[in-house]
């Protein structure tokens, strides 16, 4: 495989000129350099084949996998004496106060000459001469460089969709052109096990990988300065395992069927196999455990749970899944690595030695560091690579739409930090309830991983959006000549046009309060419903969708004064696949005195029981009233969906 993508990238390098010219006037590579002089006019060609030297300069580590690596990679160099790149790699090659991995490499008239303290640094040279190169030319040029962070990863979930260990092998090239460095490998979820274990073989039951390809991909990895970090989900994310250990569900009735039962120690027992086993494969420093997403309602009821709560002096269930957290981290420390989890971990208390990965949004990262607890950041809100990245009703199935290339590229991880000393890095996470086909889970990675990869290299405040767009138009075609798949940057719609500004309406002094359920008598103000703003692709973070986790919805609408109105309307988001449902049943009402309403005779929405794209839909319709007060109740039918209203609209 290999030698293959060698051979290709080869071609591509030295004739293939469908891709176009790489940008000019700023250095092309990505992630973005730390310091890039041009060194006057002119390149040097650089063939498959050219020489090169390799100087020690105070380095003991043994030389032969970065030979293998430079020798079979996209450069395909020979060694010889009389070299044109010449490599010296020492911790006297450089300044002794660079981050590890930094290097500094030059190109003029007679070759191209890198200097590295390790042989990571000088491996980022090469995928930056990879980068440089087009049609085998390389301009004359001057590079300093070094990562900003020393994690920077990219999370594959193998479980919900499974990736055969030759497409893993295939991302790990991309990630080590783009010098990511970690590679967190979610093997364990609700759906599967992905990985077939000494101590659990009974949990490989479908697609899965052997301890063997385990060690292919951790090697092939290493190759590429890639480290490799497993997570096994505990105590929640456990549905596979209770279908296959009932014995670990708590006592009593199962409200929760993938949460394990704390009060009993046979699913520690089990645990602490699994990691040791897993530890014992994975040479990573860190040991991910989850801890996301755990309901403690069969907690709150099992008696076993109970008496584990009152026998450890703990104040509720959020303690007890502080004091599982603890008993892992425990047992991850003596086994001499570092466990990160999810921000949950830190509900009921953080334990020591604890890792915080950031995921709903950046306040649990930012809590932890306040804590004094080293952070990786991976807000969903800038870093969830499963969202959307363009317009809905062009793109293929994605949660919560919309995150395209801008957002993740102007991510700044330290805001709000007072401590970046504890912050490692950050991670594009990419999970699969949606993302069936590798092309599938390729296309939502690139070019939103170039973005990751520079958020977690280059220095802060070198950010140019225009410029970066147009590395990556290129740096995909790049990607595509290798066999991937890549969202388009020349056909990207954007966001929603109708959300951009401000529609016609009277409520431009309005008020609207939603009550929620039939039982809420004082209901919350919602400003963004009355504020002129259509709802655009995106249905988290950002955002001017309003929704409400319940079926009855009332929305009042005072509009200040007595107006004549001639529309009433409401705009709603309907997607099938991600359980979004426009409201069937809607009902628009007006009054003049806030107290007797008088119903509209404005026709529902009708939903197709087919349907399964996306669509915006609007309840609405032409009037001739007078009236100060409006209201709206939806209901959304029998079954709890998510009903997402963006403005109620009059005029």
């Amino acid at each position: 495989m290999k030698k293959l993508f060698s051979l290709a990238v080869t071609a591509l390098l030295l004739g293939s000129m469908s891709l176009g010219a790489q940008p000019t006037g700023a250095c092309p590579v990505i992630p973005q350099v730390a310091r890039y002089v041009s060194a006057g006019e002119g390149s040097f060609n650089l063939s498959p084949g050219s020489t090169y030297s390799l100087k020690l300069s105070g380095l003991k580590e043994d030389a032969s996998a970065f030979k293998a690596y430079i020798e079979n990679c996209d450069l395909a160099l020979t060694p010889g004496k009389k070299a044109v790149v010449r490599f010296i790699i020492g911790p006297s090659a450089l300044k002794s106060n660079l981050p590890e991995g930094a290097y500094k490499l030059e190109v003029g008239k007679k070759g191209i000459d890198i200097r590295s303290a390790s042989y990571e640094g000088a491996f980022y040279a090469v995928q930056s001469l990879i980068q440089l190169q087009q049609h085998g030319a390389i301009p004359y040029c001057r590079i300093e460089d070094y990562p900003r962070y020393g994690y920077r990863g990219l999370m594959f979930d193998v479980v919900r969709h499974f990736r055969s260990k030759e497409a893993v092998l295939k991302q790990l090239d991309a990630m080590a052109l783009l010098k990511l460095n970690v590679m967190h490998f979610h093997i364990t979820d609700n759906e599967a096990w992905r990985i077939k274990l000494d101590c659990a073989p009974e949990m490989a039951i479908e697609d899965f990988y052997t301890k063997d390809d385990i060690r292919e991909i951790i090697a092939y990895a290493a190759a590429r300065h890639i480290d490799v970090v497993p997570e096994i989900e505990i105590p929640g994310h456990n549905r596979a395992l209770l279908k296959v250990h009932p014995e670990f569900y708590c006592s009593g009735d199962h409200v929760v069927d993938n949460v394990f039962c704390i009060g009993k120690e046979e699913p520690f027992e089990f645990f602490f196999r699994v990691l040791e086993e897993v530890m014992e494969l994975f040479p990573s420093q860190f040991m991910h455990i989850g801890g996301d997403e755990a309901d403690k309602d069969n907690w709150k009821l099992c008696p076993l749970c109970r008496e584990r709560i009152q026998k450890e002096g703990l104040k509720d269930e959020f303690e007890l899944q502080s004091y599982c957290i603890g008993r892992v981290d425990q047992f991850v420390s003596a086994h001499g690595k570092r466990m990160i989890g999810w921000d949950e971990i830190q509900e009921g208390g953080l334990s020591p030695n604890a890792t915080v990965m950031s995921w709903r949004g950046t306040s649990g990262g930012l809590k932890a560091i306040g804590m004094g607890h080293d952070v990786i950041m991976t807000p969903n809100t800038y870093l969830y690579l499963d969202y959307g990245q363009d317009a809905p009703w062009k793109e293929p199935a994605a949660f919560n739409y919309y995150l395209p290339l801008k957002t993740v590229y102007e991510y700044e991880p330290e805001d709000g930090i007072d401590a970046p000393e504890h912050l490692l890095g950050v991670q594009g996470n990419l999970w699969t309830e949606l993302v069936v086909t590798d092309n599938h889970f390729e296309y939502m990675l690139y070019p939103r991983a170039f973005a990751v990869a520079e958020v977690g290299w280059s220095p802060k405040g070198s950010k140019d959006f225009d410029t970066f767009r147009e590395k990556a138009r290129f740096l995909c075609g790049v990607l595509r000549s290798k066999g991937y798949t890549c969202f388009d940057l020349d056909t990207e719609y954007g966001d929603r046009p109708e959300s951009l500004n401000k529609i016609p309406r009277i409520t431009q002094n309005a008020k609207a309060v939603m009550y929620i359920g039939s039982n809420d008598k004082t209901g919350r103000e919602t400003p963004a419903l009355v504020d002129g703003y259509l709802g655009g692709w995106a249905m988290k973070g950002k955002t001017r969708w309003v929704t409400a986790n319940t079926r009855a919805v009332t929305i009042d609408v005072d509009l200040g004064e007595v107006m004549d109105i001639h529309y009433v309307g409401a705009e709603f988001v309907d997607y099938k696949l991600r359980r979004f449902q426009a409201p069937p049943d809607t009902e628009f009402f007006v009054s003049v005195d806030g107290k007797n309403y008088e119903p509209l005779p404005i026709g529902q929405i009708k939903l197709s029981p087919d349907r399964q794209g996306y669509a915006i839909l609007i309840a609405g319709g032409t009037v001739n009233v007078q009236a100060r007060y409006v209201r709206l109740k939806y209901n959304t039918g029998k079954v709890r969906v998510r009903a997402f209203i963006s403005e109620l609209i009059v005029n």
